[in-house]
């Protein structure tokens, strides 16, 4: 998986990957073909990640800035 962290434009920010980029030929996600994808590609059309354990793990975050996090 790759991933990109954007900063919002109200003092907000997210994570999106290339896993649900729609970018496989398959309708499930046992290929590599995302994994081209650009980094202009995964932020505007992969997935925006939502567990916040995850969110973590990706970027180690205080509380603080975890609460900035856009659902």
């Amino acid at each position: 998986m790759k991933f990109v962290v954007i900063r919002g434009g109200i003092h907000d920010w997210a994570i999106y990957h290339s896993l649900d980029a729609n970018l496989e030929h398959s309708d499930y996600l046992g290929g590599v073909e995302h994994l081209d994808a650009s980094w202009e590609q995964i932020s505007r059309f992969g997935g925006k990640v939502h567990n916040r354990e995850i969110i973590q793990r990706l970027v180690p975050c205080t509380d603080e800035a975890l609460k900035m996090y856009r659902d």
